[in-house]
């Protein structure tokens, strides 16, 4: 499912996927933002291609709003083509339950009450 979210004045392309593990943000946007970088052991991540990539460096609480609301994730550094920022399971799971309407492209949650 493909969202527009918001960091300062910059509109982000977001990807939410279950197939990837965790999340992720391109090193062009990380560049663009001046974000702060933190070095991390190297681990391995699954995007939804299936590929295995490998990361060293995270941006902790990464913020973005979406329809307003204010949002925060650690986020992985990897180069991506065609999407700023993908939020996968590492994400959702912390959403506890989601009602999905694929036809309607939709989804949601509570959130902060």
């Amino acid at each position: 499912m493909q969202v527009v979210a918001v960091v300062g004045r910059k509109q982000l392309q977001v990807l939410i996927d279950s197939g990837s593990t965790h999340n992720f943000i391109t090193d062009d946007i990380v560049q663009k933002l001046g974000l702060p970088l933190v070095d991390i052991p190297m681990v391995n991540v699954r995007i939804a291609n299936g590929e295995q990539l490998h990361c060293s460096k995270m941006c902790k609480d990464f913020q973005w709003k979406v329809q307003g609301y204010l949002f925060e994730a650690d986020v992985f550094i990897i180069h991506l083509e065609n999407y700023d920022l993908i939020l996968g399971t590492q994400w959702l799971a912390s959403l506890g339950d989601i009602n999905w309407n694929f036809a309607k492209l939709s989804m949601r949650f509570q959130y902060n009450n």
